[in-house]
């Protein structure tokens, strides 16, 4: 760890070895130098100003690989990031300690990015570039890499590209004159040379591709060009709406563009188009007759923001699509695609290779995923190097096919997963895998808390209880709640019981944390005679919470009854996922 800078403070050097949910002190620094640490047996390190009177601190974290056990690591989850009073801790090598991981090895990481109401709900579409230099972020030392993230907003209306920056890839500041570029629909930014070019259909319309050109990150004097493809004829791929796009330039100087485009409403397809060979690109570009590139027949299979070229003859890429065999545009999983045909103008729907064959190596696998619905999405995939590892973000959300009415989890939100070796690594593995923390089965190293009441606490007519609490820590939780209802008096007549998941111990509202939250038993609308000690369960789902600082959220419960009396006893758990 190396700390430069003028300043009067003591900085903490603190240790975990349970991935941040607790820290112990390795020591203090109070001035500038070069301090090595043993990880031996830890997880996590980070630094905090314990006191601070004046200056400027500026800290860096490397982890090494002296004799054993963690490779490519950093200061990892958990640790801070960001300024703290005048002290500026940087990641260094960043992202996650890993032990022998495997090549080809995906860990989820979970939410990264949400939107507000004003953004409708809808944050989706990453793209991910190293800045010339930081625009957001400020006192960043000399050499400490900066991930750069675009993502687009807006559903029915006010669609925007944004703009954040972090130190880590996870924790994001956004620009405070958000956003860089208004209008655009699945929007893709690149970053060839010193210039930075966004591409994107032309709103809602979206009967043509734009692309947006500037020597600034926030696409500041920026050059506009409208239709660089259109759509095609009658009986083409891309006959009715065009889609995600992106703009690469090859090895071999050849300017393409990779873009979606639909035939009918349904399915989408990607195809090609070149734009010539120039310093510059040159528009209008010129569609592929080899068009479409990529496709699943009646399923989706598109959005190539994730292509990347390896060498002069080999191409990778990450795009999302339909379960194999399956028809429509949801839902989505994440696939890998190789291909060693060169240029890219020579590109053919027999050109790439999925490998392994008919198989997701990006699957929905959480609740803000959409897992085991035929609705749920993940997709977008964008794959960027970063602390020696493969940072791929990409858009999540459990119901792509409607207006999102909700933020965070619930609505279309950025997630991330991290590969444990750089992109290319992961796309040269022999296999790549998911993996992700076990739940609940007592092997997870993150903390799992439960509360418990057995004896039935009495209820009042249409009026809320809470039987108990549970405070969360930062972090991601999957919540459930059973409640046990019971007629105490052997003449209840009851209408309805509900339990949920509140942020108040006096509501049940599924807007807090999503449908998933709630759960209600109806009977009748006259209510049901219930006999002495007559008991049923009401459960919610499984409900993922994502928070950023100590929350306490409450098992509610509420029952409808007309006579007699009812009670309520029940359970509240909640395992940390990451």
């Amino acid at each position: 760890m190396s700390v430069s800078g003028t300043f009067s403070a003591t900085l903490t050097v603190a240790e975990s070895n349970n991935g941040g949910r607790t820290w112990t002190s390795a020591g203090t620094v109070s001035a500038a130098g070069t301090t090595t640490y043993s990880t031996n047996g830890f997880s996590d390190l980070c630094v905090y100003a314990s006191a601070y009177t004046s200056g400027n601190a500026y800290v860096a974290i490397q982890a090494g690989t002296q004799g054993g056990g963690f490779g490519g690591g950093g200061s990892g989850g958990g640790a801070p990031s960001g300024s703290t009073g005048a002290v500026q801790t940087n990641n260094g090598s960043g992202g996650f300690a890993s032990i022998n991981s495997p090549a080809g090895q995906w860990q989820k990481v979970g939410m990264i990015m949400g939107a507000s109401a004003a953004e409708q709900f809808v944050a989706q579409e990453p793209s991910m570039i190293s800045p010339a230099s930081p625009v957001v972020l400020t006192n960043v030392a000399s050499g400490v890499p900066v991930c750069g993230m675009y993502w687009d907003t807006g559903y029915a209306s006010g669609l925007a590209t944004n703009y954040a920056e972090s130190l880590d890839c996870k924790n994001f500041t956004p620009y405070a004159s958000n956003p860089v570029v208004s209008g655009l629909l699945h929007t893709t930014v690149t970053k060839i040379g010193s210039t930075y070019y966004m591409a994107g259909a032309n709103g809602l319309s979206a009967t043509g591709i734009t692309v947006v050109s500037s020597a600034s990150p926030l696409f500041t004097s920026p050059t506009t060009t409208t239709s660089v493809v259109g759509l095609g004829g009658t009986g083409a791929f891309d006959h009715l709406n065009l889609g995600n796009a992106v703009l690469n330039r090859d090895s071999s100087g050849l300017w393409y563009l990779m873009y979606d485009g639909q035939a009918t409403a349904g399915n989408w397809a990607t195809g090609l188009a070149t734009c010539g060979s120039s310093t510059t690109p040159t528009f209008p570009c010129t569609k592929s007759g080899n068009n479409p590139i990529f496709t699943f027949g009646t399923g989706t299979l598109g959005d190539l923001r994730s292509i990347r070229q390896v060498s002069s003859s080999l191409y990778y890429a990450w795009p999302h699509g339909t379960p194999v065999g399956a028809a429509g545009a949801v839902p989505t999983d994440g696939y890998f695609f190789q291909t060693t045909v060169s240029p890219p103008s020579a590109w053919t729907n027999s050109s790439w290779t999925m490998v392994p064959a008919n198989t997701s190596i990006l699957p929905r696998s959480m609740p803000d995923e959409g897992v085991g619905k035929t609705t749920g999405q993940v997709a977008d995939f964008f794959p960027f190097d970063f602390a020696g590892k493969c940072f791929m973000a990409h858009t999540a959300t459990p119901d792509g096919t409607v207006a999102p009415t909700q933020g965070g989890p619930a609505g279309f939100h950025i997630d991330l997963a991290i590969g444990q070796q750089p992109c290319n690594t992961m796309g040269a593995a022999a296999a790549q895998s998911l993996t992700q923390p076990s739940f609940s089965n007592g092997l997870s190293p993150f903390a799992f808390l439960r509360f418990a009441q057995g004896t039935p606490q009495a209820l009042t007519n249409n009026t809320f209880l809470s039987p108990g609490s549970l405070t969360l820590t930062p972090g991601t939780w999957l919540v459930q709640v059973l409640g046990q209802f019971q007629d105490t008096s052997g003449s209840a007549v009851v209408q309805f019981t509900q339990v949920c998941i509140g942020k108040v111990n006096n509501a049940c509202d599924a807007t807090d944390f999503g449908i998933e939250s709630t759960n209600t038993v109806t009977f009748s609308s006259a209510g049901a005679t219930m006999a002495s000690g007559f008991a049923w369960n009401a459960m919610t789902g499984n409900v993922e919470i994502t928070v950023s600082t100590p929350t306490t959220i409450f098992f509610n419960a509420f029952a409808g009854f007309t006579a007699g009396g009812m009670g309520v006893a029940g359970t509240m758990t909640a395992q940390q996922i990451y």
